[in-house]
């Protein structure tokens, strides 16, 4: 728990080089934290593409609240809405009661309208809509 808590800590700050320095050794060293996992997808390398993190990531670690969450980041960054709902979705079914997994499927849902906008390649109406109304709802169930 130290180590991960000091690799947060270089992480809560932005010290992102520190934090990759930190984690990697730590998974070596325990490779089944799901804490050290999520830190090292949060603190990995832009060029690090989500399909290379997710297939790094051992297949029962990825249905982890903080695991699927970082996942999820990582899958929005990369313009990948289907995945990122999944991971948000497998957040919330691990830990229910963690409001930062609802929030964080409401902010996918959203991100996917948002980022359509921006592109020659929008969402049709009805898929916005649906899109709208799942943020609106997991919104409201975060509070």
């Amino acid at each position: 728990m130290a180590i991960a808590n000091d690799v947060l800590a270089h992480h809560l700050l932005g010290q992102e080089k520190e934090s990759r320095e930190r984690v990697a050794p730590a998974i070596e060293r325990f490779p089944s934290s799901t804490r050290l996992r999520a830190l090292w997808i949060q603190s990995a390398d832009r060029e690090k593409t989500y399909g290379e993190l997710l297939n790094a990531t051992p297949g029962h670690m990825r249905k982890d609240a903080e695991v699927a969450s970082a996942l999820c980041r990582r899958a929005v960054a990369g313009g990948m809405f289907e995945q990122a709902v999944e991971h948000a979705r497998d957040a919330v079914v691990d830990k229910p009661k963690w409001s930062q997994a609802r929030l964080l499927l409401a902010e996918t849902y959203f991100a996917r309208v948002a980022m359509a906008e921006r592109t020659t390649k929008p969402l049709t109406v009805e898929v916005r809509d649906a899109s709208l109304a799942k943020s609106l709802s997991a919104a409201d169930d975060t509070i």
